[in-house]
């Protein structure tokens, strides 16, 4: 495995990481909402409870949220330094591949120029 594709597997695990942290949000959210603003839960014992697993599970959701993203960060700049490294590479190649086209033309040319030369003298005899 190359580590090209080691870092786009980790970074498709912080992703599916920063999803599960974001549907903790999403509940979170939702009972706390419910909690707060509907009169669903009446118990004054089991309201504050409920409020404050929500808000628990809200802070989990965040914070599996900010590590995963920190993380995404990371390997993307570590995956644009790799992508850098073989561009450049592949541009020394083009470059070179260019030079090589160009010499072995110049050459072919000359080599022409003496076939032709040769053809000529030979017609002159």
């Amino acid at each position: 495995m190359s580590k090209l594709e080691m870092l786009e597997s980790l970074a498709d695990f912080w992703e599916r990481i920063d999803y599960v942290g974001l549907f903790f949000v999403f509940i979170g959210v939702t009972i706390e909402s419910l909690t707060e603003f509907t009169s669903l839960i009446r118990s004054s014992v089991w309201k504050p409870k409920i409020g404050k697993v929500s808000a628990l599970v809200l802070v989990i959701g965040l914070t599996m949220e900010l590590i995963a993203s920190s993380r995404l960060s990371t390997l993307n700049r570590q995956v644009i330094r790799i992508l850098a490294v073989e561009a450049a590479d592949a541009e020394k190649r083009a470059a070179h591949a260019e030079k090589s086209t160009e010499d072995e033309r110049a050459a072919r040319m000359k080599l022409e120029a003496d076939l032709r030369s040769r053809h000529l003298g030979a017609k002159d005899r």
